[in-house]
């Protein structure tokens, strides 16, 4: 007697993403542009920055960011790019800085991202250094930690539907507010991995250690 297979219906169809949003890289780039680069990032906590020029680099999706704290004792965020030819001002994970000196042609900016130091500066008549401070980047602080809440320009739409001049209105990053529930126990967890991940140390070579251990 024929038989006919009895077709169960998945419970989570409509729940679970299709398998091709793991692996797409198109998504990916929209994911990165609409979510990613606006989510808040955790840098560092209150204690890694106390003293004035005490600061902390965040590497993210292709941006960089410095933390640090000024001499008015205020933390500001900027990026890691110098104004003169592009170039990253720090490479190393931390510091301390009276000045964020590139290493490039040695533009320098004060704790608190002013144009301080223009090597030949005769040789721009026309510099305007006020014009030319470092790119701020949007920060706050929450539970001790410091998020960076906006790294790139990038405007997410979203439907506001409050009143008919309103209907669609442009704004940029999330609101921290939003992932207070969650975003402390991703500030540890982040903080820790990276810890792990940039720890630099001396050690003694394993295979001593095991030669020694052997022939005890």
């Amino acid at each position: 007697m024929a038989t006919r297979r009895l077709e169960e219906p998945d419970p989570q169809a409509g729940e679970s993403l299709p398998g091709w949003v793991y692996h797409d890289a198109g998504f990916f780039e929209a994911e990165k542009n609409a979510f990613l680069r606006a989510a808040p990032q955790v840098v560092c906590h209150v204690s890694e920055i106390p003293n004035p020029g005490d600061w902390r680099k965040l590497d993210y999706l292709g941006e960089s960011v410095i933390v640090i704290r000024g001499d008015d004792g205020a933390v500001r965020a900027f990026h890691n790019v110098c104004r003169h030819r592009g170039s990253r001002i720090v490479d190393d994970h931390g510091g301390c800085a009276k000045l964020l000196t590139c290493p490039y042609h040695g533009w320098s900016w004060s704790r608190e991202g002013a144009l301080k130091g223009v090597p030949s500066r005769a040789d721009y008549p026309a510099l305007d250094e006020e014009r030319l401070g470092l790119k701020p980047v949007a920060l706050e602080e929450w539970q001790g930690f410091y998020f960076v809440t906006s790294l790139q320009a990038i405007w997410i739409w979203t439907r506001r539907g409050r009143d008919e001049t309103s209907r669609e209105r442009p704004v940029r990053g999330l609101p921290l507010v939003w992932w207070a529930p969650t975003a402390l126990g991703i500030a540890v967890c982040t903080l820790a991995m990276r810890r792990i991940l940039t720890h630099q140390g001396d050690a003694a070579p394993f295979w001593d250690a095991l030669t020694t251990a052997l022939s005890v």
